[in-house]
């Protein structure tokens, strides 16, 4: 599988419902939360981090409403999500390490990638986002102090 491959198995699961492509970033503005999915290249080959991000309304953001990645408030890398599963999972973006043949490769592609579509459909709302965080949904995530004073969060 190629980048562009990738690419296109991540439009096409992530088009269809609102997000937009700039460059190799995606972003859907939902109800009081820009949500924006990031594929990075590592410098060291065909290896790809997934990067899953958030911007509260009340947090001001250069480059709003298609912030690059690292500007983002919370943002966490797709692993934290698949805790159970997440050396296969940030695996299967390891494009020079075949775990399976190309078929099982692009449906176990698409599969995660509807459950990142999950994910994003949980958090739509600053409130999601806050209960989710003091629940420890993001205690692996990057969250800026913003994040506490907008949400309204006691900081750990």
């Amino acid at each position: 599988m190629s980048r562009v491959e990738l690419e296109i198995l991540i439009s096409e699961a992530l088009c269809p419902l609102g997000f937009k492509k700039k460059r190799s970033t995606w972003y859907r503005q939902a109800v009081g939360v820009l949500q924006v999915f990031n594929l990075q290249k590592s410098m060291y080959g065909e290896q790809f981090y997934i990067n899953i991000c958030f911007v509260p309304d009340g947090i001001e953001v250069e480059g709003f409403p298609t912030p690059k990645e690292y500007k983002c408030p919370i943002r966490a890398r797709i692993g934290v999500f698949f805790s159970e599963n997440e050396k296969y999972v940030e695996g299967l973006f390891d494009l020079e390490k075949k775990q399976c043949d190309d078929v099982e490769h692009t449906n176990a592609i698409r599969s995660v990638l509807g459950q990142v579509v999950s994910i994003f459909d949980k958090f739509q709302k600053p409130a999601d986002l806050k209960n989710a965080i003091e629940l420890g949904a993001f205690k692996r995530a990057f969250l800026n102090r913003d994040v506490y004073r907008v949400l309204g969060l006691t900081a750990r």
